[in-house]
C-alpha cells in the first residue's frame, strides 16, 4: 500500500509543555508550527504542519485514555 498524505495524526500532551513540543517538533524535526484556530487554541497544544505531514497536540488532563487522540486519515 503506498500512502501519499497522513491528513493528521492526534497525539495527546501533559498540560503546560507546548515549549518541550515546539523544541521537539520544530527544533529537533523540523516541522514548522502553525496557528491553530482561535477556538482550539484556548485548549492549548499545539499543530505542526510540513507538506502532507500534519501533527496535531492536544493538551490531555491525565487520564489513563487519551481522549482526543485520532488516527487522521491515510489519502
Amino acid at each position: 500500500m503506498r500512502t501519499n498524505e497522513i491528513e493528521h495524526v492526534q497525539l495527546a500532551m501533559p498540560p503546560g509543555k507546548e515549549s518541550e513540543a515546539r523544541n521537539f517538533y520544530e527544533g529537533v524535526l523540523g516541522i514548522p508550527e502553525v496557528p491553530k484556530p482561535p477556538n482550539l487554541a484556548k485548549r492549548g497544544g499545539c499543530w505542526f504542519v510540513r507538506d502532507a505531514l500534519k501533527i496535531h497536540l492536544g493538551v490531555e488532563n491525565g487520564s489513563s485514555r487519551p481522549q482526543s487522540t485520532d488516527e487522521g486519515r491515510w489519502l
